[in-house]
Order: structure tokens, then C-alpha cells, then sequence
């Protein structure tokens, strides 16, 4: 029996209840993301052509800690095709981890992942295991010359997706302080109002629009959907005309899914709302979860825009009346 449409939403609501109030991103939802610029995606079917020449992998290259564990160094980037999740971790001078994760979170065999350059392409069974779901390409990257690539992942019965990367000519800045500075802003705000746009590319966007007043208050409503208000141990979900109270588990807000993400790299300029930003690269490590960040950070140390990429859970946030937004209160009886 399918679950009617309101308590679905009611369980992602809840599923993304439990996201803020333990900061970090660890669900996997079934809805679609709305195309972003930091996160290439692919476009096109897959072109078969020569086999790309690699060196064999060295022994510290195969010693260096996977994009997935917290000792990875490097520059941690990920895209998307509609369902089919790849994210890299790029080191000066190679080699490049690829991790291949489809939203419905099913295994792709080594041999049906390539990396393709030009013309060429390697298969994922040339590629020494890095992990699960993770391969190791021994490409030279971030060496002194931009390089170019895409991510080509067949599955049976379905088209090829393609996720194209490209790199700088060297590994970015470090944008630790900026970090650090942006996250302890966020964290002291007394309010703010998040409109989320979220997905796993398995059918449309899920548009919902979120506003928090610390330390436990939130509301939300999500578009033709369901809404509810959150204050304390207390909750209220509109249905059939009315707000129906339960019980809940008090959450510590604001909190995000990328607070205690790790290795900041200024990978490039944007504006966000009229505004100058600086992109910044984060990631959060993980086997099952690894989730990487794109924040749009602004000359006041404010985010202003934070995208996501994680196992079925492709997500963009955009924050605004920081400081500012609007008191929230039990529904009136």
C-alpha cells in the first residue's frame, strides 16, 4: 500500500526535522534537485572512443587516505545526473578518487564506471578501490594546467549518466579562518528563514520554505504540501482545515548540515541576491554518507546560499532575514 501523500510529507518533514538537530546531513529523499551552478551536471549520452593511458598508481598514491575518511587532503567537488550521485577528491598532482552512489543507493560495478578525457576513457576496473562505492583513477590533476573530465556511469536499461568536472591548474587557497568565521556567525543568529529546494533526481523538486527562532522554534511549509510549527517539546501539522498538536523532541536551532564539515578551499566568486560571495568547498566524510558542501559566503560572514550533494539527497538552501525573521507562536486554537 503506498503511504498517502500528506504523511509522506509529514515523514520527510520530520526526517529533515532530525537533519537540524544533529547537523549534519544523513537522509536520503525520494524527490528531485533543481540544477545548480557549482554542481556540474552532465548533459548527452556517453561517447565510447580509445583507451585512456594511466600510470600505474604508486605506492604512496595507493597509501593516501579515501575522500570518505576525515585524513583526506585535496579538493572535494561532486555532481550530479539526475539520480546517479559522483563526487571526487582531488589531490595535487593525483591521483583522484570518484565515488559513484545512485539515489535508490543500488551497487555500480567497477567496469560499468569510466573516466573519460577527450575521447578517451578508462574503466573503474583499472582503478584501485578506495573504499566503498569508491575508485581510485591515477590521473594527473591540479599539476599546473587546468584539466577537464567527465564521470560516465552505465546502468542496465537506463541511460548513461555523465558528470563532467573541471579542475583549476592547482589545488585552491585554504579558506579555513573564512570558515570558521561564517559558521560562528550562522550559529549565533536569533532567527533566520531558509527557502529549500530538495531532491534525489527520482521525480520533481520538493520546494519548501523554513523559518527558525532559536533556541527551539521553527515552522515550515512546503509547496502544496503539508506545514507544521515546532515549539519546545511541542508541535502543531495542518491538515484538513485544522493544526493538530502531538508531542515532539525539542530541536536546538539554527543548526546546519554543514557545520561540521572540514577542509575549506575557495574554489571560486559569485553573487548571491545581488550580492558579491565567496564558494567555498567543504565535505563531510563518510562510507555510507559522504556529503559535499558548495557555501556561498558574503563579505559580512554570512552564508548566503549552501548546496549539497549526499547519498539521495540533493539539496540548496538559501537564507535569508538573518536576524530578522519573523517571531513564531503557537497556532491559535
Amino acid at each position: 500500500m503506498s503511504t498517502p501523500p500528506e504523511n509522506t510529507e509529514r515523514a520527510r518533514s520530520r526526517r529533515r526535522l532530525a537533519l537540524l538537530a544533529a547537523g549534519v546531513a544523513t537522509a536520503a529523499a525520494a524527490v528531485a534537485l533543481l540544477a545548480v551552478s557549482a554542481f556540474d551536471r552532465g548533459s548527452g549520452p556517453a561517447v565510447s572512443g580509445p583507451a585512456l593511458a594511466l600510470p600505474p598508481l604508486s605506492t604512496a598514491a595507493k597509501a593516501a587516505p579515501s575522500v570518505q575518511t576525515p585524513g583526506f587532503v585535496g579538493l572535494p567537488l561532486a555532481g550530479h545526473e539526475r539520480d546517479v550521485l559522483v563526487g571526487i577528491g582531488a589531490r595535487a598532482g593525483g591521483p583522484v578518487d570518484v565515488v559513484v552512489i545512485p539515489s535508490d543507493e543500488s551497487d555500480v560495478p567497477a567496469h560499468d564506471v569510466r573516466l573519460r578525457v577527450g575521447g578517451a576513457s578508462a574503466t573503474g576496473s583499472a582503478a584501485a578501490s578506495c573504499g566503498s562505492r569508491c575508485l581510485r583513477f591515477p590521473l594527473r590533476v591540479l599539476a599546473g594546467s587546468p584539466r577537464a573530465f567527465s564521470v560516465v556511469v552505465s546502468r542496465r536499461g537506463k541511460p548513461d549518466a555523465v558528470v563532467p568536472f573541471d579542475l583549476p591548474a592547482r589545488l585552491p587557497p585554504a579558506a579555513d579562518e573564512l570558515y570558521t568565521r561564517a559558521r560562528a556567525r550562522m550559529l549565533g543568529l536569533r532567527s533566520l528563514a531558509i527557502d529549500e529546494t530538495l531532491g534525489s533526481g527520482l521525480g520533481s523538486p520538493l520546494l519548501s520554505h523554513w523559518s527558525f527562532q532559536a533556541p527551539d522554534r521553527l515552522s515550515y511549509t512546503i509547496a502544496g504540501g503539508a506545514k507544521a510549527i515546532v515549539v519546545g517539546t511541542r508541535r502543531w501539522d495542518w491538515g484538513g482545515g485544522r493544526w493538530s498538536p502531538s508531542s515532539t523532541s525539542p530541536v536546538r536551532v539554527p543548526a546546519y548540515p554543514w557545520q561540521d564539515a572540514r577542509g575549506a578551499l575557495l574554489i571560486g566568486r559569485g553573487v548571491v541576491a545581488g550580492k558579491p560571495v565567496s564558494q567555498l568547498a567543504i565535505m563531510l566524510p563518510g562510507s555510507e554518507f559522504p556529503t559535499w558542501f558548495v557555501l556561498s559566503v558574503d563579505s559580512d560572514d554570512k552564508v548566503a546560499r549552501m548546496q549539497m550533494l549526499t547519498t539521495g539527497h540533493f539539496m540548496v538552501d538559501t537564507y535569508r532575514a538573518l536576524d530578522a525573521a519573523a517571531a513564531i507562536r503557537p497556532p491559535a486554537s
